[in-house]
């Protein structure tokens, strides 16, 4: 199963179960807006896009962003040390 994040507006993008040639999407709608949705309740998730995973929409990849785009990374230590001494 792929997942990608379409941009809409919103911080998390809205998600969707991409076909297996990466030509197609189709979104979840509602039940599983974001990843981050999906993540939050993967057991229940993960089963309803898996259905979704043949079926066939038309794909605008232009405006796919990463499967996650606001990961909750920190930031290498090296990034906040301070380089004066």
């Amino acid at each position: 199963m792929r997942l990608a994040t379409l941009r809409n507006g919103l911080r998390d993008g809205a998600l969707v179960v991409v076909s297996r040639d990466g030509d197609r999407y189709v979104p979840p709608g509602d039940a599983v807006p974001t990843l981050q949705a999906a993540l939050d309740d993967w057991p229940r998730a993960a089963p309803a896009l898996a259905a979704l995973a043949d079926l066939r929409a038309s794909c605008e990849t232009l405006k796919v962003l990463g499967s996650y785009p606001r990961a909750d990374i920190p930031a290498p230590s090296s990034a906040s040390s301070s380089a004066a001494t």
